[in-house]
């Protein structure tokens, strides 16, 4: 195999250019792809955000809550209901609802505000600076992240606002809480929340609950069911794979990323086709040459298959590397992003197999090719 490896190197060096060409339509389609599905990711990332930091092990929510956002009020006489039935070790509850942040100018923001309760289990889910702030001791008092600031025109901690006539005060800064929908999110007591929003008294948006250590999130979840038939229970990843799919589903978001990062792979694939069938054919006296002196079929195979090998590793490394300097800068733009190693693996496979498949014509160029064109003319 290293002998058909190295015809295949020296091939693809003295036709640079082809071999630049190749190498251009693998990069673009790793670029595209990583930006693409890391983008997709980074959101995703955003839209389960407190689904995934909050401590609780199940979620009970109005009927039909299709994601976190997008909650209806439950009555809370609910939550003294959870908190006695078997298997729960704490429940606390939350509302998550629609609002309207008012700067000290009369500018208006859409944002959603998130009531906790103080001295509850469910506290601020990022670090929050400073750190005394997320205690949410200042009855006024709320906490934003620090990429909302320019947007609420927010300069400092202690610079004030209203949010629907209530008076607010900025007491802190996350960092990395963002939505889905790029609404801000907006931290503060319940108790404020319930003033801050258009929630009816009386009524929070979820109960959170733990489960005690010799109960699982499964069996708890089971249970709460069949005590409470008028809401929904969801485990934690239930809730979160249910916000995930609405978004990458329902709304075809998912479909118009997946859609954008196949087009990349195809006209990567497309590239890399052209250029080793035209390697071929530009070579086809060199390859008769060989199959005149012996070499066999797999041999001959081997030799474009180990082409198309170098190109998607050479084109695969230097996409990667592209792309990396491409994240930080869309992070640093406030652009959600998300670039793991698995993407990374998956991606890297996805390319071997496109340029793989797209050898398949020169392949079979190849082996309709016969000795006798060597000595004609």
């Amino acid at each position: 195999m290293s002998q058909q490896v190295a015809i295949a190197r020296r091939t693809l060096q003295y036709h640079r250019k082809r071999l630049v060409a190749a190498l251009a339509g693998v990069v673009f389609a790793v670029i595209l792809v990583n930006m693409e599905v890391g983008i997709l990711l980074g959101f995703m990332a955003n839209a389960t955000g407190f689904i995934d930091r909050l401590p609780g092990d199940v979620w009970i929510m109005s009927r039909g809550t299709p994601n976190f956002d997008m909650c209806h009020e439950i009555a809370e006489p609910n939550l003294q209901r959870v908190r006695a039935i078997e298997g729960v070790d704490w429940a606390d509850k939350m509302i998550v609802a629609w609002s309207v942040w008012k700067t000290a100018e009369g500018r208006e923001e859409n944002l959603e505000v998130v009531g906790i309760e103080t001295g509850s289990r469910l506290e601020v889910p990022w670090p929050v600076e400073p750190p005394e702030a997320a205690r949410l001791g200042d009855p006024h008092g709320v906490i934003i992240d620090r990429a909302e600031q320019q947007r609420l025109q927010v300069a400092s901690a202690g610079d004030a606002a209203e949010i629907m006539d209530n008076r607010v005060k900025v007491a802190g800064f996350t960092t990395g809480m963002r939505s889905f929908t790029t609404t801000p999110y907006v931290i503060m007591r319940f108790e404020h929340a319930e003033k801050s929003s258009l929630l009816p008294p009386n009524t929070t948006s979820y109960i959170v609950a733990k489960a005690r250590p010799d109960w699982t999130p499964e069996r708890l979840r089971e249970h709460m069911t069949r005590e409470l038939p008028m809401v929904d229970v969801l485990t934690t990843e239930e809730f979160h794979a249910r916000t995930r799919d609405y978004w990458l589903f329902t709304t075809g978001v998912g479909t118009a990323f997946f859609m954008a990062a196949l087009l990349g792979f195809l006209v990567g694939g497309a590239v890399v086709g052209q250029v080793l069938y035209a390697l071929v054919v530009e070579q086809r006296g060199e390859f008769g040459v060989l199959k005149a002196m012996g070499a066999s079929r797999g041999f001959l195979c081997r030799v474009v298959l180990g082409q198309a090998l170098i190109i998607a590793l050479s084109g695969y490394a230097a996409g990667l590397a592209l792309t990396l300097p491409l994240i930080s800068l869309m992070r640093s733009m406030g652009t959600p992003m998300t670039l793991t190693w698995p993407l990374a693996a998956g991606g890297f496979a996805a390319v071997v197999a496109v340029c793989l498949g797209a050898a398949i014509l020169p392949l079979l160029k190849l082996l309709r090719l016969e000795p006798a064109l060597v000595f004609r003319g």
